[in-house]
Formats: structure tokens, C-alpha cells, sequence
């Protein structure tokens, strides 16, 4: 009964978690700004693809904060590359068993999660003058 319940809360947690991150999510915690794009921009926003000529505020309704920006000044420039990453948690489970004075079984589990096992740059952006010059979804070979 306990095990299940904790799946059961578990669960609930990761869904939760998931939730507030969404494009959903994002959108509308910047609405009135999504309503000012024309139908076009804000569909593609919603399906989470990103143009030449976006503002950071698109991308970031689009794909979510990226995981890593880096300042660029070429000249008489300011620019931002900015990196998005893939990574699959870490993840563990272990069981035991054992017994206290000879007097009775115990059985316990534990789950754990840590730093990433693996990650991976799946998408860069790189802003120059506020605006989107170059996107780049990696491993598709399709510079935008």
C-alpha cells in the first residue's frame, strides 16, 4: 500500500513539474504579448519553432530559458548565443533486505535521481542587434 501510494505521489510530482514548464505555459504568462503576433508567428510558437528575426521573448515562449548564454561582441556588435541541451536524468533504484536482532524482516526501496548521465546541445540561437540571425537545430543539418 505505501509503495503504491508513493508511485502514486511520485507521479503527480513529476506531472506537475512538467506542467509548468510547457509552451502552454509560457505563453501565457506572457498573453497579451503572444496576442500581438500575427496567426502565422503565434502558431509556429506554439509548436515550439523559432525564425530569423524573433525576439528573445519569442524564443523563450517557444523553446523555454535556454540552458546557457553567452555574450558575443564581434566588432560593433552585441550579440548572444544562446544553447539549449538535451539530458536524460540520472536514475536509480535500489532494494534491500534485512532483518533487526533476528526478529523480523524489513524490505525498503529508494529511488534517486542526480546529475544528467548525458547531455547534449540540441539547438542554438544566435542573437545580433535583439534579434534572431541564426538558428540551428543539431543533429538535423538544418541552419536556419
Amino acid at each position: 500500500m505505501r509503495i503504491e501510494s508513493f508511485a502514486a505521489l511520485l507521479g503527480v510530482a513529476a506531472i506537475a513539474l512538467l506542467a509548468c514548464n510547457t509552451t502552454g505555459s509560457r505563453i501565457r504568462r506572457q498573453q497579451a504579448l503572444f496576442d500581438s503576433y500575427p496567426p502565422e508567428i503565434q502558431q509556429n510558437i506554439r509548436n515550439g519553432g523559432i525564425e530569423v528575426g524573433y525576439t528573445p521573448e519569442m524564443v523563450v515562449m517557444a523553446l523555454g530559458e535556454p540552458d546557457r548564454k553567452v555574450e558575443a561582441k564581434p566588432e560593433d556588435e552585441l550579440g548572444e548565443i544562446w544553447t539549449y541541451r538535451k539530458s536524460v536524468p540520472g536514475f536509480g533504484i535500489g532494494v534491500g533486505t534485512g532483518s533487526y536482532l533476528g526478529s523480523g524482516v524489513a524490505i525498503g526501496t529508494g529511488v534517486t535521481t542526480g546529475k544528467p548521465s548525458r547531455s547534449e546541445d540540441r539547438a542554438l540561437v544566435e542573437f545580433w542587434g535583439g534579434r534572431v540571425k541564426r538558428f540551428e537545430a543539431i543533429g538535423t543539418d538544418e541552419p536556419r
